[in-house]
């Protein structure tokens, strides 16, 4: 019994330990905290759901105090997002990390971060190296390290002002890295059918196509696409089977086809003034990202005076380890984003010299070489790992099977990231705002705005390689395929804002996207395609605005929540029917 009692007692105290230090991790709800960087007070309010309201006197004692809570609520969400774009994760959780950090660390985006810091114009260094001070000043303040560090047996380390801009390139890693599979797939495919079938079997455009300016077809009539899609498949394709050979299912029940589920799934819309149920536009973003816990969204308001005594309000959503509203309002301007999926990543195949394979040929027939740069990856529990990176004139070498290729990606350049989403805090007008999104560096999204006074625009934000028509004689400057490297031109530099597309009050008074294809040919191809969804989605969207000549909020929520699959099955005999299936709910954004 005595044995008993004793084991019961060690078991209270350790849990008692346990939940002690779990608790002592949370963050700080009440009191007050000293920090000698604010130039005075900063106030943090959580409602119900622990969403904070941060009101300073400067813009930058917000910036402090963002990083403060950021940092007590999601610190170890932004350690994975700045090591997973360094490609540092094995420094964190050991051996089991090496893959991804042999995959992401060619890209030297730690250094790159470095290079884009030290060129940031000085009212954006100081944001965020005071952002930065608040995020080291909140993770010391908490009574215990967060509970992830107990369990991984380690110290967090300090937030450093590059650490912000890897957050950014995380995102490009989950918006656009998955171009180079995309590629990679359709030139495996490339090469084992002939081009009739390739045509066939991957159209460019879809009846179910749903392009801004183009409203709603009559229930007699067809939808159009953006560009005729090949009308029938290959005639050696109908030739009958052997007896024997089983028919295909693809339309039945248990098709792999049409059990894959999409995981494609923002969506995002205006109403203008005139077709509001008030007289006021309204914006619907509902931004999805991969499922996480907790979400990769984090919600807050800021607010600070303005030199004229007028408050600034911004309320929305931030990206953990940024000190920046992405998606919101300003009292005066609303906006939000779906990913565009446009052509941002070429692959170059590398013509190698086979007597030195850091050899390759460029355009005129002259060899090039290579350089190396050797990364020392540090591995938790184990020697440090060094990785040769084979760095090419457009970007570092990936070597697949027996193909070498060198990757040039947007996100490689200094115009990737920026911080000039900050101007859309004193935005006051769907112009203003569409212009600070065509010079922002983000990976490039549509953005959708409404402003008080009933207007409604969408551009593209972020950088448009600018390519001159000739990328490569036979691929095609938008290619789907790789280049060769002895032909390849590429793009020159970036377009300048006032070459991108975009749509100011346009005569329908409504735009919608949902990953989908939103322009008319001579205008997609300013930015490409690089996986956009089918307009299913996009279309039922359209359909549903322009069901509601007057729309209210509850109609906006109505279309957010819609669970509907409305896909039209193809006309042409033996065609299979698509599904699509929401992969997540709405997001609390609107």
């Amino acid at each position: 019994m005595t044995l008993l009692c004793a084991l019961v007692a060690i078991i209270v105290v350790v849990a008692t330990a346990g939940y002690m230090t779990l608790r002592a991790s949370l963050p700080q709800l009440d009191g007050t905290h000293a920090a000698s960087a604010l130039s005075a007070t900063v106030s943090i309010e959580r409602d119900a759901l622990g969403v904070p309201t941060l009101q300073g006197s400067t813009r930058t004692d917000v910036s402090f105090g963002t990083g403060f809570v950021q940092a007590q609520d999601r610190f170890f969400q932004m350690d994975l997002l700045r090591r997973v774009a360094a490609g540092e994760m094995s420094e964190l959780v050991g051996p089991a990390a090496l893959e991804l950090d042999r995959r992401n660390r060619p890209h030297r985006f730690r250094e790159r971060a470095r290079m884009v810091l030290d060129a940031l114009p000085a009212d954006q260094r100081k944001l965020l190296d005071r952002y930065t001070a608040g995020v080291n000043e909140g993770l010391a303040s908490l009574a215990a390290r967060p509970f992830e560090y107990w369990m991984l047996r380690t110290q967090p380390a300090a937030w450093r002002p590059e650490d912000t801009l890897l957050a950014v390139y995380a995102m490009y890693f989950d918006l656009q890295s998955e171009e180079i599979r995309r590629i990679l797939s359709r030139a495996a495919l490339r090469e084992r059918v002939p081009a009739d079938l390739f045509a066939f079997l991957l159209p460019a455009t879809s009846h179910w196509d749903a392009p801004f300016d183009v409203a709603p077809p009559s229930p007699d009539e067809p939808a159009t696409p953006l560009a005729p899609p090949p009308s029938t498949r290959p005639d050696w394709l109908r030739t009958p089977k052997p007896a024997g050979v089983p028919a295909s299912n693809a339309g039945s029940q248990h098709s792999n086809l049409a059990e894959t589920p999409s995981m494609v799934g923002s969506n995002g819309w205006v109403v203008d003034g005139a077709h509001s149920e008030h007289g006021g536009a309204i914006l619907a973003s509902d931004m999805h990202l991969g499922l996480s816990l907790p979400n990769i969204w984090y919600r807050l308001s800021l607010a600070w005076p303005e030199p004229d005594g007028h408050l600034r309000h911004i309320t929305g959503v931030s990206l953990p380890g940024a000190p920046l509203v992405i998606a919101g309002s300003n009292g005066q301007i609303a906006w939000g984003f779906t990913n565009s999926y446009g052509r941002f990543i070429d692959l170059i195949e590398l013509q190698r010299n086979p007597a030195d394979p850091l050899k390759y040929r460029i355009a005129g027939g002259t060899w090039e070489q290579a350089t190396v740069h050797h990364e020392r990856i540090a591995v938790k529990g184990g020697l440090p790992v060094d990785l040769p990176v084979v760095d090419t004139r457009w970007g570092p070498q990936i070597v697949v099977g027996s193909h070498a290729y060198a990757l040039r990606w947007v996100a490689h350049d200094r115009q990737a990231i920026n911080l000039n989403l900050q101007r859309l805090e004193d935005s006051a007008s769907v112009a203003d705002a569409l212009h600070t999104a065509q010079t922002s560096g983000i990976p490039t999204q549509n953005f959708m705005v409404a402003d008080s006074r009933g207007k409604i625009g969408w551009t593209l934000a972020g950088p448009l390689p600018k390519r001159d028509g000739a990328a490569d004689a036979s691929s095609g400057p938008l290619s789907d395929l790789p280049f060769d490297s002895a032909t390849y031109r590429g793009w020159q530099g970036y377009l300048a804002p006032d070459a991108y597309p975009l749509r100011i009050d346009p005569p329908l008074g409504r735009l919608w996207t949902a990953n989908n294809r939103t322009l008319p040919p001579a205008e997609a191809a300013l930015a490409g395609d690089a996986g956009a969804d089918v307009g299913a989605r996009a279309s039922q969207i359209r359909d549903d605005l322009f069901a509601v000549p007057r729309a209210s909020e509850r109609d906006m929520l109505s279309i957010q929540t819609d669970d509907r699959a409305l896909c039209r099955q193809l006309a042409t005999p033996g065609s299979f029917r698509s599904r699509h299936r929401r992969a997540e709910g709405p997001s609390a954004t609107r």
